[in-house]
Protein backbone atom coordinates (compact mmCIF):
# COMPACT_ATOMS: atom_id res chain seq x y z
CA UNK A 1 0.00 0.00 0.00
CA UNK A 2 1.14 3.80 -0.64
CA UNK A 3 1.16 6.33 2.15
CA UNK A 4 -1.87 7.41 3.69
CA UNK A 5 -2.54 10.20 0.64
CA UNK A 6 -1.17 8.04 -1.65
CA UNK A 7 -3.32 6.31 -4.81
CA UNK A 8 -3.99 3.15 -4.71
CA UNK A 9 -2.72 1.46 -7.82
CA UNK A 10 -5.13 -1.12 -9.85
CA UNK A 11 -3.09 -4.20 -9.12
CA UNK A 12 -1.06 -5.29 -12.60
CA UNK A 13 -1.50 -8.42 -13.95
CA UNK A 14 0.37 -10.52 -17.19
CA UNK A 15 -1.12 -10.47 -20.24
CA UNK A 16 -3.16 -8.02 -21.95
CA UNK A 17 -6.80 -7.01 -20.98
CA UNK A 18 -8.27 -8.79 -23.14
CA UNK A 19 -6.89 -12.20 -21.98
CA UNK A 20 -7.12 -10.96 -18.03
CA UNK A 21 -10.84 -9.98 -18.99
CA UNK A 22 -11.43 -13.70 -20.69
CA UNK A 23 -9.42 -15.23 -17.99
CA UNK A 24 -11.93 -13.28 -16.07
CA UNK A 25 -15.07 -14.99 -17.77
CA UNK A 26 -13.66 -18.25 -17.64
CA UNK A 27 -13.04 -17.61 -13.35
CA UNK A 28 -16.26 -15.95 -13.00
CA UNK A 29 -18.02 -18.56 -15.03
CA UNK A 30 -16.61 -21.63 -12.97
CA UNK A 31 -17.55 -20.04 -9.74
CA UNK A 32 -21.48 -18.59 -10.89
CA UNK A 33 -21.32 -22.39 -12.49
CA UNK A 34 -20.51 -24.27 -9.12
CA UNK A 35 -23.00 -22.00 -6.99
CA UNK A 36 -25.91 -22.89 -10.08
CA UNK A 37 -25.33 -26.45 -9.59
CA UNK A 38 -25.45 -25.87 -5.97
CA UNK A 39 -28.44 -24.26 -6.33
CA UNK A 40 -30.40 -26.29 -8.52
CA UNK A 41 -29.72 -29.02 -5.97
CA UNK A 42 -30.49 -26.39 -3.28
CA UNK A 43 -34.13 -25.29 -4.76
CA UNK A 44 -34.94 -29.18 -5.53
CA UNK A 45 -34.26 -30.37 -1.83
CA UNK A 46 -35.78 -27.75 -0.60
CA UNK A 47 -38.58 -28.00 -2.84
CA UNK A 48 -39.07 -31.68 -1.97
CA UNK A 49 -38.49 -31.16 1.90
CA UNK A 50 -40.03 -28.07 2.59
CA UNK A 51 -43.85 -26.97 1.55
CA UNK A 52 -45.14 -24.34 -0.82
CA UNK A 53 -45.74 -22.41 2.13
CA UNK A 54 -42.63 -22.52 3.38
CA UNK A 55 -40.88 -21.84 0.43
CA UNK A 56 -43.36 -18.67 0.28
CA UNK A 57 -42.69 -17.25 3.60
CA UNK A 58 -38.94 -17.41 3.08
CA UNK A 59 -39.35 -15.45 -0.52
CA UNK A 60 -41.34 -12.86 1.08
CA UNK A 61 -38.57 -12.94 4.46
CA UNK A 62 -35.94 -12.74 1.54
CA UNK A 63 -37.64 -9.63 0.07
CA UNK A 64 -36.76 -7.28 3.33
CA UNK A 65 -33.62 -8.91 3.54
CA UNK A 66 -32.39 -7.65 -0.24
CA UNK A 67 -34.63 -4.18 0.94
CA UNK A 68 -31.64 -3.97 3.57
CA UNK A 69 -28.89 -5.05 1.30
CA UNK A 70 -29.48 -2.02 -0.96
CA UNK A 71 -28.65 0.37 2.13
CA UNK A 72 -25.96 -1.85 3.63
CA UNK A 73 -23.68 -2.19 0.66
CA UNK A 74 -25.01 1.64 -0.79
CA UNK A 75 -23.15 1.60 -3.62
CA UNK A 76 -19.76 2.07 -1.65
CA UNK A 77 -18.12 -1.22 -3.08
CA UNK A 78 -18.59 0.16 -6.73
CA UNK A 79 -17.71 3.71 -6.15
CA UNK A 80 -14.78 1.92 -5.18
CA UNK A 81 -14.11 -0.08 -8.24
CA UNK A 82 -14.85 2.53 -10.01
CA UNK A 83 -12.89 5.68 -8.98
CA UNK A 84 -9.69 6.22 -10.65
CA UNK A 85 -7.69 8.19 -7.91
CA UNK A 86 -8.52 5.72 -5.14
CA UNK A 87 -6.09 6.70 -1.91
CA UNK A 88 -5.88 4.98 1.24
CA UNK A 89 -8.38 7.30 2.75
CA UNK A 90 -10.85 6.37 0.72
CA UNK A 91 -10.68 2.69 1.33
CA UNK A 92 -10.98 3.09 4.91
CA UNK A 93 -13.70 5.30 4.61
CA UNK A 94 -15.22 2.78 2.65
CA UNK A 95 -14.94 0.28 5.06
CA UNK A 96 -16.20 2.56 8.24
CA UNK A 97 -19.36 3.36 6.27
CA UNK A 98 -20.06 -0.18 4.98
CA UNK A 99 -19.56 -1.34 8.79
CA UNK A 100 -21.63 1.32 9.94
CA UNK A 101 -24.64 0.55 7.37
CA UNK A 102 -24.75 -2.98 8.15
CA UNK A 103 -25.00 -2.64 12.20
CA UNK A 104 -27.63 -0.16 11.88
CA UNK A 105 -29.53 -2.18 9.21
CA UNK A 106 -29.18 -5.50 11.56
CA UNK A 107 -30.83 -3.15 13.90
CA UNK A 108 -33.58 -1.79 12.09
CA UNK A 109 -34.70 -4.91 10.49
CA UNK A 110 -34.65 -7.11 13.44
CA UNK A 111 -36.90 -4.46 15.09
CA UNK A 112 -39.17 -4.06 11.91
CA UNK A 113 -39.71 -7.48 11.50
CA UNK A 114 -43.91 -7.60 12.77
CA UNK A 115 -44.30 -4.77 10.33
CA UNK A 116 -43.12 -7.04 7.26
CA UNK A 117 -44.94 -9.86 8.62
CA UNK A 118 -48.16 -8.03 8.75
CA UNK A 119 -47.58 -6.45 5.37
CA UNK A 120 -47.65 -10.20 3.74
CA UNK A 121 -50.10 -11.63 6.39
CA UNK A 122 -48.09 -14.11 7.56
CA UNK A 123 -47.62 -14.00 11.47
CA UNK A 124 -44.54 -16.59 11.34
CA UNK A 125 -42.42 -14.23 9.02
CA UNK A 126 -41.48 -12.09 12.28
CA UNK A 127 -39.08 -14.78 13.39
CA UNK A 128 -37.56 -15.39 10.12
CA UNK A 129 -36.79 -12.07 9.40
CA UNK A 130 -34.94 -11.70 12.92
CA UNK A 131 -33.00 -14.61 12.21
CA UNK A 132 -32.10 -12.95 8.20
CA UNK A 133 -31.48 -9.78 9.99
CA UNK A 134 -27.61 -10.54 11.24
CA UNK A 135 -27.03 -11.01 7.51
CA UNK A 136 -26.18 -7.24 7.53
CA UNK A 137 -23.82 -7.21 10.41
CA UNK A 138 -22.05 -10.67 8.94
CA UNK A 139 -21.59 -9.30 4.97
CA UNK A 140 -20.18 -5.54 5.99
CA UNK A 141 -16.69 -6.21 6.95
CA UNK A 142 -16.07 -8.10 3.22
CA UNK A 143 -17.50 -5.57 1.29
CA UNK A 144 -14.41 -2.90 0.48
CA UNK A 145 -12.23 -6.49 0.29
CA UNK A 146 -15.11 -7.37 -2.85
CA UNK A 147 -14.60 -4.82 -4.32
CA UNK A 148 -10.63 -4.44 -4.15
CA UNK A 149 -10.66 -8.09 -5.60
CA UNK A 150 -12.97 -6.62 -8.41
CA UNK A 151 -10.32 -3.56 -8.65
CA UNK A 152 -7.84 -5.44 -9.23
CA UNK A 153 -9.25 -7.90 -11.68
CA UNK A 154 -8.49 -11.19 -9.18
CA UNK A 155 -11.66 -12.79 -10.33
CA UNK A 156 -10.11 -16.01 -9.28
CA UNK A 157 -10.16 -14.84 -5.57
CA UNK A 158 -13.87 -14.15 -6.35
CA UNK A 159 -14.71 -17.13 -7.44
CA UNK A 160 -13.08 -19.80 -4.75
CA UNK A 161 -14.58 -17.12 -1.80
CA UNK A 162 -17.91 -17.21 -3.45
CA UNK A 163 -18.12 -20.74 -4.36
CA UNK A 164 -16.20 -22.22 -0.92
CA UNK A 165 -19.19 -20.36 1.15
CA UNK A 166 -21.96 -21.43 -0.69
CA UNK A 167 -21.18 -24.96 -1.09
CA UNK A 168 -20.62 -24.94 3.05
CA UNK A 169 -23.48 -22.56 3.58
CA UNK A 170 -26.07 -23.91 1.19
CA UNK A 171 -25.33 -26.98 -0.23
CA UNK A 172 -23.85 -28.74 2.94
CA UNK A 173 -25.53 -26.90 6.17
CA UNK A 174 -28.57 -26.07 4.85
CA UNK A 175 -29.60 -29.10 2.89
CA UNK A 176 -28.57 -31.32 5.50
CA UNK A 177 -30.61 -29.01 8.09
CA UNK A 178 -33.91 -29.86 5.65
CA UNK A 179 -33.52 -33.37 5.24
CA UNK A 180 -33.82 -33.78 9.25
CA UNK A 181 -36.90 -31.59 9.80
CA UNK A 182 -35.22 -28.64 10.55
CA UNK A 183 -38.10 -26.83 8.21
CA UNK A 184 -37.78 -23.02 7.04
CA UNK A 185 -35.04 -22.45 9.51
CA UNK A 186 -32.67 -24.36 7.51
CA UNK A 187 -32.32 -21.54 4.93
CA UNK A 188 -32.43 -18.84 7.67
CA UNK A 189 -29.28 -20.32 9.11
CA UNK A 190 -28.22 -21.37 5.86
CA UNK A 191 -27.82 -18.18 4.47
CA UNK A 192 -26.27 -16.92 7.96
CA UNK A 193 -23.08 -19.51 7.57
CA UNK A 194 -22.72 -18.69 3.80
CA UNK A 195 -22.49 -14.94 4.51
CA UNK A 196 -20.30 -15.73 7.46
CA UNK A 197 -17.72 -17.72 5.22
CA UNK A 198 -17.53 -15.36 2.39
CA UNK A 199 -16.94 -12.45 4.15
CA UNK A 200 -13.88 -14.45 6.18
CA UNK A 201 -12.37 -15.60 2.98
CA UNK A 202 -12.67 -11.90 1.18
CA UNK A 203 -10.66 -10.24 4.26
CA UNK A 204 -8.27 -13.38 4.31
CA UNK A 205 -7.81 -12.83 0.20
CA UNK A 206 -7.51 -9.26 -0.12
CA UNK A 207 -5.85 -7.11 2.66
CA UNK A 208 -7.11 -3.46 2.94
CA UNK A 209 -6.44 0.13 4.93
CA UNK A 210 -9.67 -0.23 7.75
CA UNK A 211 -10.78 2.05 10.33
CA UNK A 212 -14.06 2.97 11.95
CA UNK A 213 -14.15 6.41 11.31
CA UNK A 214 -15.14 7.93 7.66
CA UNK A 215 -13.44 11.20 6.89
CA UNK A 216 -15.55 13.79 5.34
CA UNK A 217 -13.91 14.45 2.20
CA UNK A 218 -13.68 11.23 1.32
CA UNK A 219 -17.34 10.73 1.95
CA UNK A 220 -18.52 13.31 -0.04
CA UNK A 221 -16.34 11.83 -2.73
CA UNK A 222 -17.57 8.17 -2.38
CA UNK A 223 -21.08 9.73 -1.65
CA UNK A 224 -21.42 11.36 -4.94
CA UNK A 225 -21.16 8.22 -7.12
CA UNK A 226 -22.97 6.42 -4.24
CA UNK A 227 -25.98 8.25 -4.18
CA UNK A 228 -26.99 7.87 -7.91
CA UNK A 229 -25.88 4.38 -7.52
CA UNK A 230 -28.02 3.81 -4.49
CA UNK A 231 -31.09 5.26 -6.07
CA UNK A 232 -30.97 3.60 -8.85
CA UNK A 233 -30.28 0.14 -6.76
CA UNK A 234 -33.69 0.95 -4.79
CA UNK A 235 -35.90 0.88 -8.24
CA UNK A 236 -33.72 -1.79 -9.40
CA UNK A 237 -35.13 -3.68 -6.04
CA UNK A 238 -38.50 -2.51 -6.73
CA UNK A 239 -38.26 -3.71 -9.89
CA UNK A 240 -36.85 -7.34 -8.76
CA UNK A 241 -38.85 -7.66 -5.83
CA UNK A 242 -42.09 -5.91 -6.85
CA UNK A 243 -43.55 -9.11 -8.69
CA UNK A 244 -43.06 -11.42 -5.54
CA UNK A 245 -44.48 -8.66 -3.48
CA UNK A 246 -47.42 -7.56 -5.15
CA UNK A 247 -48.12 -11.67 -5.12
CA UNK A 248 -47.29 -12.62 -1.83
CA UNK A 249 -49.94 -9.55 -0.95
CA UNK A 250 -52.47 -10.32 -3.27
CA UNK A 251 -52.19 -14.14 -3.78
CA UNK A 252 -51.34 -16.74 -1.39
CA UNK A 253 -47.86 -18.13 0.13
CA UNK A 254 -47.99 -21.08 -1.84
CA UNK A 255 -48.21 -18.60 -4.95
CA UNK A 256 -45.93 -17.15 -4.18
CA UNK A 257 -43.67 -20.00 -3.72
CA UNK A 258 -44.88 -21.23 -7.51
CA UNK A 259 -44.56 -18.08 -8.61
CA UNK A 260 -40.58 -18.10 -6.59
CA UNK A 261 -39.73 -21.40 -7.96
CA UNK A 262 -40.61 -20.62 -11.39
CA UNK A 263 -38.66 -17.09 -11.31
CA UNK A 264 -35.85 -18.62 -10.10
CA UNK A 265 -35.17 -21.59 -12.97
CA UNK A 266 -36.01 -19.24 -15.69
CA UNK A 267 -33.97 -16.07 -14.41
CA UNK A 268 -31.00 -18.56 -13.72
CA UNK A 269 -29.04 -18.71 -17.11
CA UNK A 270 -29.37 -14.93 -17.12
CA UNK A 271 -28.42 -14.32 -13.66
CA UNK A 272 -25.42 -16.52 -13.69
CA UNK A 273 -24.17 -15.29 -17.34
CA UNK A 274 -25.14 -11.55 -16.80
CA UNK A 275 -22.85 -11.46 -13.41
CA UNK A 276 -20.40 -13.23 -15.06
CA UNK A 277 -20.07 -10.75 -17.48
CA UNK A 278 -20.73 -7.61 -15.16
CA UNK A 279 -18.33 -8.70 -12.66
CA UNK A 280 -15.52 -8.83 -15.62
CA UNK A 281 -17.03 -6.03 -18.04
CA UNK A 282 -17.49 -3.02 -14.89
CA UNK A 283 -14.09 -2.59 -13.63
CA UNK A 284 -12.47 -3.66 -16.73
CA UNK A 285 -14.57 -0.67 -18.72
CA UNK A 286 -13.79 1.58 -15.87
CA UNK A 287 -10.12 1.19 -16.36
CA UNK A 288 -10.73 2.85 -19.91
CA UNK A 289 -13.70 4.68 -19.48
CA UNK A 290 -12.38 7.57 -21.38
CA UNK A 291 -11.81 5.30 -24.50
CA UNK A 292 -15.15 5.24 -26.33
CA UNK A 293 -14.01 3.64 -29.36
CA UNK A 294 -12.52 0.68 -26.83
CA UNK A 295 -16.11 0.90 -24.66
CA UNK A 296 -17.93 0.36 -27.75
CA UNK A 297 -16.28 -2.33 -28.79
CA UNK A 298 -16.24 -4.61 -25.29
CA UNK A 299 -20.45 -3.49 -25.44
CA UNK A 300 -20.96 -4.88 -28.60
CA UNK A 301 -19.09 -8.11 -28.17
CA UNK A 302 -21.08 -8.22 -25.13
CA UNK A 303 -24.23 -8.32 -27.05
CA UNK A 304 -23.26 -10.49 -29.55
CA UNK A 305 -22.09 -13.25 -27.27
CA UNK A 306 -25.15 -12.60 -25.04
CA UNK A 307 -27.90 -13.67 -28.07
CA UNK A 308 -25.67 -16.39 -29.63
CA UNK A 309 -26.09 -17.89 -26.14
CA UNK A 310 -29.53 -16.83 -24.87
CA UNK A 311 -32.13 -17.21 -27.98
CA UNK A 312 -31.10 -20.62 -28.80
CA UNK A 313 -31.14 -21.56 -25.04
CA UNK A 314 -34.60 -19.67 -24.72
CA UNK A 315 -36.33 -22.02 -27.42
CA UNK A 316 -35.15 -24.61 -25.44
CA UNK A 317 -36.05 -23.83 -22.56
CA UNK A 318 -39.59 -23.40 -23.83
CA UNK A 319 -40.32 -26.48 -25.61
CA UNK A 320 -38.60 -28.65 -22.44
CA UNK A 321 -40.26 -26.50 -19.83
CA UNK A 322 -43.28 -29.35 -18.46
CA UNK A 323 -40.37 -32.38 -18.24
CA UNK A 324 -37.83 -29.64 -16.76
CA UNK A 325 -39.98 -28.83 -14.17
CA UNK A 326 -41.10 -32.27 -12.85
CA UNK A 327 -37.68 -33.89 -13.49
CA UNK A 328 -36.43 -30.89 -11.10
CA UNK A 329 -38.82 -30.13 -8.47
CA UNK A 330 -40.56 -33.32 -8.54
CA UNK A 331 -42.97 -35.68 -9.92
CA UNK A 332 -47.00 -35.65 -10.37
CA UNK A 333 -49.20 -32.54 -9.60
CA UNK A 334 -47.41 -30.59 -6.90
CA UNK A 335 -45.66 -28.19 -8.99
CA UNK A 336 -47.69 -27.78 -12.10
CA UNK A 337 -48.62 -24.15 -11.59
CA UNK A 338 -44.82 -23.87 -12.17
CA UNK A 339 -44.88 -24.79 -15.97
CA UNK A 340 -46.27 -22.20 -17.57
CA UNK A 341 -44.61 -18.40 -16.00
CA UNK A 342 -41.55 -20.62 -16.46
CA UNK A 343 -42.09 -20.69 -20.19
CA UNK A 344 -43.46 -16.81 -20.22
CA UNK A 345 -39.93 -15.72 -18.59
CA UNK A 346 -37.63 -18.32 -20.25
CA UNK A 347 -38.95 -16.51 -23.66
CA UNK A 348 -37.46 -13.51 -22.54
CA UNK A 349 -33.97 -14.55 -21.98
CA UNK A 350 -32.40 -12.28 -23.80
CA UNK A 351 -33.56 -8.76 -22.54
CA UNK A 352 -32.96 -10.09 -18.94
CA UNK A 353 -29.55 -11.01 -19.57
CA UNK A 354 -28.13 -8.37 -22.35
CA UNK A 355 -29.89 -5.11 -20.48
CA UNK A 356 -27.34 -6.22 -17.31
CA UNK A 357 -24.51 -5.47 -20.09
CA UNK A 358 -26.13 -2.09 -20.59
CA UNK A 359 -26.07 -1.23 -16.70
CA UNK A 360 -22.22 -2.53 -16.72
CA UNK A 361 -21.85 0.26 -19.09
CA UNK A 362 -24.12 2.79 -17.80
CA UNK A 363 -22.07 2.20 -14.23
CA UNK A 364 -18.44 2.21 -15.48
CA UNK A 365 -19.24 5.36 -17.29
CA UNK A 366 -20.28 7.23 -14.24
CA UNK A 367 -24.01 7.61 -15.57
CA UNK A 368 -25.69 6.37 -12.66
CA UNK A 369 -28.26 8.99 -12.31
CA UNK A 370 -28.94 8.35 -15.99
CA UNK A 371 -29.20 4.58 -15.25
CA UNK A 372 -31.65 5.77 -12.51
CA UNK A 373 -34.11 6.98 -13.65
CA UNK A 374 -34.79 4.43 -16.61
CA UNK A 375 -34.47 2.24 -13.33
CA UNK A 376 -37.53 3.65 -11.83
CA UNK A 377 -39.60 3.51 -15.15
CA UNK A 378 -38.76 -0.52 -15.17
CA UNK A 379 -40.00 -1.09 -11.50
CA UNK A 380 -42.96 0.79 -12.08
CA UNK A 381 -43.58 -1.07 -14.87
CA UNK A 382 -42.93 -4.41 -13.20
CA UNK A 383 -45.34 -3.58 -10.09
CA UNK A 384 -48.30 -2.43 -12.55
CA UNK A 385 -47.73 -5.36 -14.39
CA UNK A 386 -47.66 -7.59 -11.82
CA UNK A 387 -50.54 -6.20 -9.79
CA UNK A 388 -52.72 -6.82 -13.36
CA UNK A 389 -51.69 -10.00 -13.73
CA UNK A 390 -52.43 -11.37 -10.21
CA UNK A 391 -56.27 -10.61 -11.06
CA UNK A 392 -55.87 -13.63 -13.70
CA UNK A 393 -53.74 -16.31 -12.53
CA UNK A 394 -49.14 -16.83 -12.73
CA UNK A 395 -49.27 -16.72 -15.87
CA UNK A 396 -50.26 -13.20 -16.63
CA UNK A 397 -48.30 -12.46 -13.97
CA UNK A 398 -45.58 -13.51 -15.97
CA UNK A 399 -46.29 -12.15 -18.98
CA UNK A 400 -46.72 -8.34 -17.08
CA UNK A 401 -43.24 -9.03 -15.50
CA UNK A 402 -41.73 -9.92 -18.88
CA UNK A 403 -43.29 -6.80 -20.77
CA UNK A 404 -41.44 -4.66 -18.30
CA UNK A 405 -38.05 -6.48 -18.73
CA UNK A 406 -38.56 -5.63 -22.55
CA UNK A 407 -38.72 -2.01 -21.69
CA UNK A 408 -36.00 -2.32 -19.46
CA UNK A 409 -33.80 -3.45 -22.25
CA UNK A 410 -34.96 -0.92 -24.30
CA UNK A 411 -34.10 1.66 -22.07
CA UNK A 412 -30.74 0.68 -21.18
CA UNK A 413 -29.94 -0.13 -24.90
CA UNK A 414 -30.80 3.45 -25.52
CA UNK A 415 -28.60 4.96 -22.70
CA UNK A 416 -25.72 2.66 -23.62
CA UNK A 417 -25.73 3.88 -27.34
CA UNK A 418 -25.91 7.51 -26.53
CA UNK A 419 -23.23 7.18 -24.27
CA UNK A 420 -20.46 5.03 -26.46
CA UNK A 421 -21.83 6.89 -29.97
CA UNK A 422 -23.61 3.52 -31.08
CA UNK A 423 -26.15 3.84 -33.64
CA UNK A 424 -29.37 1.44 -33.18
CA UNK A 425 -28.81 -0.32 -37.08
CA UNK A 426 -25.47 -1.03 -35.47
CA UNK A 427 -26.56 -2.96 -32.19
CA UNK A 428 -29.26 -4.44 -33.88
CA UNK A 429 -26.95 -6.32 -36.01
CA UNK A 430 -25.52 -8.32 -33.11
CA UNK A 431 -28.71 -10.03 -32.97
CA UNK A 432 -29.43 -11.36 -35.65
CA UNK A 433 -26.81 -14.11 -35.17
CA UNK A 434 -28.86 -15.46 -32.31
CA UNK A 435 -32.02 -15.65 -33.94
CA UNK A 436 -30.48 -17.58 -36.50
CA UNK A 437 -29.21 -20.53 -34.28
CA UNK A 438 -32.05 -20.14 -32.44
CA UNK A 439 -34.35 -20.88 -35.69
CA UNK A 440 -31.56 -24.25 -36.21
CA UNK A 441 -32.41 -25.36 -32.88
CA UNK A 442 -36.08 -25.12 -33.33
CA UNK A 443 -36.03 -26.97 -36.71
CA UNK A 444 -34.05 -29.97 -35.17
CA UNK A 445 -35.25 -29.74 -31.42
CA UNK A 446 -39.20 -29.22 -31.78
CA UNK A 447 -39.91 -32.72 -33.73
CA UNK A 448 -37.39 -34.62 -31.77
CA UNK A 449 -38.97 -33.84 -28.17
CA UNK A 450 -42.72 -34.33 -29.87
CA UNK A 451 -41.55 -37.97 -31.19
CA UNK A 452 -39.86 -38.71 -27.74
CA UNK A 453 -43.35 -37.39 -26.01
CA UNK A 454 -45.37 -39.43 -28.50
CA UNK A 455 -43.49 -42.46 -27.70
CA UNK A 456 -44.15 -42.35 -24.02
CA UNK A 457 -40.82 -44.31 -22.76
CA UNK A 458 -40.37 -45.65 -19.20
CA UNK A 459 -42.97 -43.03 -17.57
CA UNK A 460 -42.66 -40.65 -14.99
CA UNK A 461 -39.34 -39.21 -14.06
CA UNK A 462 -37.57 -41.35 -16.85
CA UNK A 463 -39.85 -40.18 -19.58
CA UNK A 464 -38.77 -36.74 -18.85
CA UNK A 465 -35.15 -37.51 -18.47
CA UNK A 466 -35.35 -39.12 -22.05
CA UNK A 467 -37.18 -36.12 -23.61
CA UNK A 468 -34.79 -33.74 -21.41
CA UNK A 469 -32.09 -35.43 -22.64
CA UNK A 470 -33.00 -35.51 -26.15
CA UNK A 471 -34.28 -31.78 -26.54
CA UNK A 472 -30.71 -30.86 -25.69
CA UNK A 473 -28.82 -33.13 -27.84
CA UNK A 474 -30.18 -32.91 -30.58
CA UNK A 475 -29.68 -28.60 -30.30
CA UNK A 476 -26.22 -29.82 -29.47
CA UNK A 477 -25.43 -31.49 -32.48
CA UNK A 478 -26.74 -29.48 -34.53
CA UNK A 479 -25.03 -26.42 -33.25
CA UNK A 480 -21.80 -28.38 -33.06
CA UNK A 481 -22.38 -29.66 -37.44
CA UNK A 482 -23.02 -26.11 -38.24
CA UNK A 483 -19.65 -24.97 -36.05
CA UNK A 484 -17.65 -27.23 -37.92
CA UNK A 485 -19.16 -26.95 -41.07
CA UNK A 486 -19.35 -22.96 -41.39
CA UNK A 487 -17.57 -21.53 -38.21
CA UNK A 488 -17.75 -18.45 -39.56
CA UNK A 489 -21.43 -18.38 -39.60
CA UNK A 490 -21.99 -19.68 -36.28
CA UNK A 491 -19.42 -17.58 -34.20
CA UNK A 492 -19.58 -14.47 -36.12
CA UNK A 493 -16.81 -11.62 -36.09
CA UNK A 494 -16.95 -11.78 -32.06
CA UNK A 495 -16.68 -14.94 -31.77
CA UNK A 496 -13.48 -15.42 -33.98
CA UNK A 497 -12.05 -12.74 -32.07
CA UNK A 498 -12.96 -14.26 -28.67
CA UNK A 499 -11.32 -17.90 -29.96
CA UNK A 500 -7.98 -15.52 -31.61
CA UNK A 501 -7.70 -14.04 -28.01
CA UNK A 502 -7.60 -18.11 -26.75
CA UNK A 503 -5.43 -19.44 -29.03
CA UNK A 504 -3.01 -16.22 -28.60
CA UNK A 505 -0.12 -15.40 -25.84
CA UNK A 506 -1.44 -12.32 -26.43
CA UNK A 507 -4.51 -10.41 -27.63
CA UNK A 508 -3.67 -9.16 -31.19
CA UNK A 509 -3.12 -6.09 -31.18
CA UNK A 510 -5.83 -4.59 -33.37
CA UNK A 511 -8.49 -6.97 -32.69
CA UNK A 512 -9.86 -5.39 -29.40
CA UNK A 513 -10.26 -1.89 -31.16
CA UNK A 514 -11.66 -3.32 -34.00
CA UNK A 515 -16.21 -2.76 -34.07
CA UNK A 516 -17.55 -4.51 -36.86
CA UNK A 517 -20.47 -3.34 -38.37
Amino acid sequence: MNDDDGVVPRQAGSGSTARRALGGMVWSGLGFGSQGVGQFLVVIVFARYLTKTDNGLVGAAVIVIALGQLFTEAGFGPAVIQREDLTDEHVRTAFALSMITGLLMTVLVFAGAPLAAAFFHQPRMAGIVRGLAFVFALQAPGVVAMAMLQRDLDFKSIAIAETVSYFFGFALVGVVLAMNDVGVWSIVIAQLAQAAILTGILVARRSHPRSLRPRRRESKDLLVYAGGMTVARGFNFLALNGDNSVVGNQMSAASLGAYKNAYLLAAFPAQMLGQVMDRVIFPVLSRFQDDRERVAAAYLRGVSLVSILTVPGSVLAVLLAPELIHLLLGAGHKWDDVVLPFQIMAGGLLFRTSYKISDSLARALGTVYRRAWRQGAYAIAVVAGASVGTRYGLGWVAVGVTGAIVLNYLLMADLSLRTAEISWARFGRRQVRGLGLAALVAAVSIPTVLVLRQAGLGGGQLENLVVVAGGVVSAAAVLGLAWLVRPELTLGDDGQWIMAVIRSRKSPPKMSMDIPT
